[in-house]
């Protein structure tokens, strides 16, 4: 039995058209209200009607999936917090790209300042191409959308990148009689080899062109499945909630007094408040005459006699039903393994301790994400290189004597000094090195390193006495 959350057509028509707004819901007479079970259809014992078909089995069950995430992406304000975390700890600010030695290379046998050079041609490529937004864009779109399609353009020999909208990718762009499923081509013999995209507009396209990354299906699929969609139900709750309460405050919060008559007719009250009344107006659809007044930011309810009013509020505790809502988006927090204060933004129950420390579930999660996108970034960067070597802006030797390493920003969350003296440890006894110290940190080596030359320049100019530790130079 489908849950009764998981119907597309229920779910389409609920978050578009607001029928779970209405008094009367005529889906509510299709499934069972104790269990939430979707009822067999009368007509059709054995079979499910097609509303009820699974939503991953079409391309219009997985574009009505797209286009429910994204609804929330855009209009759900804790699912954009969700999305902004993951891209700031899975890329942050752009993932760096740093050229070093291969292993049968003796870095000291290389010519000098070759590697700065061919360091700098990559960086000064990457943000021409804006690389940082394509790397954030990335993880936005595989949350939203559970996959990604970017394709290499070469203009004037440089290469381009640009993003192809999963719904332009079917097989409906396909040749009849290939393997063009959900506008995949893949071999028949196997699903992985993928020969090429049906793409609007241009036909098939070679896989060569065409970067693809689908995420939260096993390998023999041939399309992702957004990240949101498992937990739509809890932040689309979460919202609805959040804002009943604050209708509820803004209601009982307007109103100034109640006015008691204890004596008199209630034809003289509506008398009373028609003279009270600035105006009236007349309602087309029921034709009764209704007073208006000056919106004023609070009101006063006029009681005839034999009349009492109870708010349905007076006793209402906030702090049970904000619990309720952080108990929803806590389940939002488990399915995509996050610590709960991404989620609400509530790090009242968070330290250093328990955040991201890198035994936690968390970064062991941040992590693997990292590791993916890094194999997916890197052949793009790779690429950057050889169009150097081809276009004769490098030499061959860039290629050959060196390699790439992707460095993502750091996920662990620890005490700053604590942090500093471990990587302090590390440093001395020659585990990692200082431009790898610095590449954690965020720092830019080349750029730090200019700098504290400069500043080691300037002390020793104003101390003439000062030995030169690095250059070995003797006391004036």
């Amino acid at each position: 039995m489908l849950d009764r959350d998981s119907v597309p057509l229920r779910e389409s028509y609920d978050f578009y058209y607001g029928v779970n707004n209405a008094v009367w819901n005529p889906f509510d007479e299709l499934f069972d209200p104790a269990g939430g079970d979707r009822w067999l259809p009368l007509y059709s014992p054995a079979n499910r009607n097609a509303a009820d078909t699974w939503i991953f089995q079409s391309e219009s069950g997985l574009s009505i999936a797209r286009m429910m995430c994204r609804f929330l992406a855009t209009e759900n304000p804790f699912v954009v917090n969700i999305l902004e975390n993951r891209v700031s700890y899975v890329v942050g600010t752009g993932m760096q790209f740093r050229l070093t030695p291969r292993a049968f290379v003796d870095p000291s046998r290389l010519p000098p300042t070759f590697l700065e050079k061919v360091q700098e041609y990559v960086d000064e490529r990457l943000d021409e191409m804006t690389f940082d937004a394509v790397q954030q864009e990335c993880v936005r779109r595989g949350d939203r959308d559970g996959e990604w399609f970017l394709r290499k353009f070469r203009f004037g020999g440089r290469l381009h990148l640009r993003f192809i909208d999963p719904g332009d990718v079917s097989e409906t762009f396909g040749t009849r009689g290939q393997s063009d499923t959900f506008g995949v081509r893949s071999s028949r013999e196997d699903v992985l080899d993928v020969q090429g995209y049906c793409v609007r507009d241009e036909g098939f396209v070679p896989a060569d062109e065409i970067i693809h990354l689908k995420l939260n299906v096993d390998q023999n699929v041939k399309r992702g499945v957004p990240t949101l969609w498992p937990i739509r139900a809890h932040v689309h709750r979460a919202q609805r909630l959040l804002k009943n309460l604050s209708m509820l405050g803004q209601g009982r919060s307007s109103i100034a007094y109640i006015r008691k008559h204890l004596a008199g007719s209630s034809a003289g009250i509506r008398a009373f408040a028609d003279d009270r009344a600035d105006g009236s107006v007349t309602d087309p659809a029921t034709q009764k005459t209704k007073n208006i007044a000056r919106a004023d930011p609070t009101k006063i309810i006029d009681l005839p006699p034999n009349m009492e009013i109870e708010m349905p509020g007076e006793n209402f505790n906030s702090v049970q039903f904000v619990q309720i809502v952080q108990a929803e988006l806590r389940a939002a927090a488990a399915r995509l393994v996050m610590p709960e204060y991404m989620t609400t933004s509530d790090a009242s129950n968070g330290n250093y301790a328990s955040l991201l420390v890198a035994e936690g579930p968390p970064y062991k999660n941040f992590l693997r994400v990292q590791t993916a996108y890094k194999k997916v970034f890197t052949p793009i960067v790779e690429d950057v290189v050889r169009e150097g070597v081809e276009a004769g802006e490098l030499p061959q030797e860039a290629i050959d004597l060196l390699k790439l390493k992707a460095v993502p920003p750091v996920i662990t969350t620890r005490e700053p000094l604590a942090d500093s003296q471990d990587k302090e440890i590390l440093r001395r006894n020659k585990i990692i090195s200082k431009s790898t110290w610095q590449q954690e940190r965020g720092y830019d080596p080349k750029a730090e390193n200019a700098e504290i030359a400069a500043e080691d320049a300037a002390e020793m100019a104003q101390d003439p006495g000062m030995i030169d530790v690095d250059g070995g130079g003797e006391p004036a």
